[in-house]
């Protein structure tokens, strides 16, 4: 059966965009993946975030303050930029990613913290995508 043509272009529109999104959000992942920085690295602290502009109580989220040493020896300290709502404690080891020549760019070396948004932009996207694409046949 196939869709309404405006229908079918909405869900390939809706699909494309979140692609889009996805590869948006995957690009200093794969930046920092291919960079080819990597350290070990303690946690020493946590920012808290409070987004404002939420309906009920606000959510805090806890964002991993990281230390570390570059092979050249250069000390460097990140905020990680993902949260969670329990906060990391102090003294936990990391493994790091980074770009060697810009150190400061660091991330957590986690699925999470580099995949997951990307993952899940992908996964809700594309059943648009191809119901879209199927559809118009």
């Amino acid at each position: 059966m196939a869709l309404d043509p405006v229908l079918g272009w909405a869900f390939v529109g809706v699909g494309a965009v979140a692609g889009a999104a996805a590869a948006l959000v995957a690009r200093r992942s794969v930046r920092l993946s291919t960079a080819g920085g990597k350290a070990d690295g303690t946690v020493v602290g946590n920012e808290i975030l409070v987004p404002t502009g939420q309906r009920g109580t606000p959510r805090t989220y806890h964002l991993p303050v990281v230390a570390y040493t570059t092979p050249r020896g250069e000390k460097i300290r990140f905020t990680s930029r993902v949260g969670r709502g329990q906060p990391l404690p102090n003294g936990t080891p990391v493994r790091v990613l980074f770009d060697p020549d810009h150190p400061e760019d660091a991330e957590i070396a986690t699925f999470a913290r580099l995949w997951l948004m990307p993952t899940v932009l992908v996964v809700l996207g594309l059943p648009f995508l191809l119901a879209g694409l199927f559809g118009l046949r």
